[in-house]
């Protein structure tokens, strides 16, 4: 993907009750995050059960997290069920 920023994905994990969510809900807020919301497994949750994104479209129909996805298929040379 010549001519892209390179994509940063934070993965903020807590215990219940720890302050994580509103982490996640303020940060989510900034014009150059995207938040995915309280997921607990990108890859399972996320992609192979296509959740919704707080964009309110499936993981997989994200322009975000379908980037997300091939350019970690890309670099880590894996599927993601692997």
């Amino acid at each position: 993907m010549q001519g892209k920023e390179p994509i940063r994905v934070i993965y903020i994990m807590g215990m219940g009750r720890s302050g994580s969510t509103l982490l996640n809900i303020i940060l989510g807020n900034h014009s150059e995050v995207e938040s995915f919301g309280d997921l607990i497994d990108l890859t399972r949750y996320g992609w192979l059960n296509n959740e919704l994104c707080a964009c309110g479209k499936s993981a997989n129909d994200c322009p975000f997290w379908s980037r997300v996805q091939h350019d970690w298929v890309t670099q880590a040379s894996i599927s993601i069920a692997e």
